[in-house]
């Protein structure tokens, strides 16, 4: 399942803020220009997605792995408070 985030800024400078707020949390963001995949550690276990640029103004990302108690909302969350 994916979900899509709408973006304050350009896509340029979104994957980097969140790229830069991954990384500090011991998670990886790998993007070449209009997609991607990340990797988050949680207490319940490793979170990762792919991404894609939809428009300059959004980004969908779509779960491929999730602990069992952690939930794609969950995610979406997260990177949205990294976002402010």
């Amino acid at each position: 399942m994916a979900f899509r985030i709408k973006l304050k800024d350009s896509v340029e400078s979104t994957i980097a803020v969140v790229k830069s707020k991954i990384a500090e949390n011991g998670g990886t963001f790998n993007w070449n220009g209009s997609s991607g995949q990340l990797s988050l550690k949680t207490p319940l276990g490793k979170v990762e997605g792919n991404c894609k640029t939809i428009s300059e103004q959004e980004i969908e990302i779509a779960m491929t792995k999730l602990p069992l108690f952690v939930s794609e909302n969950q995610v979406k969350g997260k990177i949205e408070e990294y976002l402010g």
